[in-house]
């Protein structure tokens, strides 16, 4: 586990070389900017773009977020006059250093989204570079009637010239906002407009799948999603991540939705642990290769319970019901109106961190517990079997709570999708929920 306090030396180090070089750097400016990549050539002008995200990323990591943002709309500007006077204007690429893993190429349908939406001037979205690059092609080539697939030999300075996707941040009406920010815009005006799934997998693609799901005894019908997709994160690289948790916790809520008639299909790699536990109904990919069958598994699929990995992301593109189990941090809970967040519980000795102090500053997006002082709990196999009962009947009655407009001012006022809490935290833990 990194210790906080070689953390904060860290920024403490980082702070002071950002200050010290500012005594030499010119005070940057859009205007003062136009001056430098005028009269000058590629090179110039690509160096001169990663100077300031450069800047901007420094800024950033330090916490001098307003700083931060200032560079970050220089180089939105910088880059559009120079992709102008390059011709690289209205593309918007992604490479597979940024969104490789399966919850990244997932998360691409954000900026799919935003198109069909024209929350921004449509952009060209171009894919860079091989699929065989990307975890999960298959799920990728879900995209082919949005996107391009192309590879070009001179990406990574394309890549740094144009607006490219990030998921820390993109523009929106010509402004920085934080990646969760535009995602829950997108998300808001995409139920707004009452549209749904983003993508349907072609039927040639569907034959190998339905004999694959065959082959474990899962027959699909055109009226009824027989079985469940569970994924619960753990990763034994990472075993400080607040993110992971313990499938065995799980065992309850799986055998509820066995009685229910369902199977429960179990993803992830072969890294995760072995579950005790055996079912006829219960099915463990965990240790097979079903990765080309990810998204027609999700397209599928009754619900899926997650917790927070990239798994969770599919759930988006296909309008599926999701519950997010041991959920943190809560800032990156990707919502949705079919969903239900069952967040972990964060303790300063005896105290609860309130939801409200869990949307903002170190909370809202440190995946790791950097304070001795600050207790982190799971979700109990009777809080995770309370919110499947709940969630399981809002789905089956196709009835999903409202928020009230409290709530959703609340939200607003965060920047962050209106997610919804289950009914076992209003119960267990009524000092977490804060909002009046």
């Amino acid at each position: 586990m990194i210790k906080s306090s070689s953390i904060n030396n860290n920024k403490k180090n980082i702070k002071e070389l950002y200050l010290n070089i500012l005594k030499f750097f010119p005070k940057i400016s859009y205007e003062s900017s136009l001056l430098f990549i005028r009269n000058y050539d590629f090179t110039f002008c690509l160096n001169f773009i990663i100077s300031l995200e450069a800047i901007a990323s420094t800024l950033n990591l330090i916490g001098l977020h307003d700083e931060a943002n200032k560079y970050y709309n220089i180089s939105y500007q910088v880059k559009n006059i120079t992709n102008e006077k390059f011709k690289y204007k209205n593309h918007i690429f992604f490479k597979h250093e940024d969104f490789k893993a399966i919850g990244h190429i997932a998360l691409i349908g954000v900026f799919i989204k935003s198109n069909i939406l024209k929350i921004n001037k449509n952009k060209k979205i171009i894919i860079l570079g091989p699929l065989s690059n990307y975890a999960n092609p298959d799920l990728l080539y879900c995209f082919s009637n949005f996107v391009v697939f192309d590879d070009i030999s001179n990406y990574e300075q394309i890549d740094i010239l144009v607006n490219s996707a990030s998921l820390s941040g993109n523009f929106q009406n010509k402004k920085f906002i934080y990646f969760d920010k535009f995602y829950s815009f997108v998300q808001e005006n995409w139920e707004k407009n009452n549209f749904t799934s983003l993508i349907k997998i072609k039927d040639q693609k569907k034959i190998d799948s339905v004999n694959f799901l065959k082959s474990f005894g899962i027959g699909l019908s055109s009226h009824n999603a027989n079985y469940i997709v569970l994924h619960v994160r753990y990763d034994e690289k990472d075993k400080e991540n607040l993110r992971n948790a313990n499938i065995e916790n799980y065992i309850p809520s799986m055998k509820y939705l066995i009685k229910k008639g369902f199977h429960i299909i179990r993803i992830g790699d072969p890294g995760m642990p072995i579950i005790n536990f055996k079912n006829n109904k219960f099915i463990d990919l965990t240790r097979i290769d079903y990765k080309k069958h990810i998204p027609f598994i999700f397209e599928n699929c009754f619900l899926s319970i997650c917790t927070g990995s990239g798994p969770s992301a599919i759930n988006y593109l296909f309008d599926k019901p999701t519950l997010l189990t041991n959920w943190a941090p809560l800032s990156s809970a990707l919502g949705s109106k079919k969903n239900i967040t069952l967040p972990k519980m964060y303790y300063l000795k005896d105290k609860i961190i309130s939801l409200n102090e869990r949307l903002e500053g170190k909370y809202a997006t440190a995946e790791y517990n950097y304070e001795k002082n600050i207790n982190v709990i799971e979700n109990t196999p009777y809080e995770i079997l309370s919110s499947t009962i709940e969630f399981f009947n809002y789905v089956k009655n196709d009835d999903f709570p409202v928020l009230s407009n409290n709530r959703l001012l609340f939200f607003k006022r965060k920047n962050i999708y209106p997610f919804k809490l289950p009914k076992v935290i209003y119960k267990n833990y009524k000092r977490f929920d804060d909002i009046i």
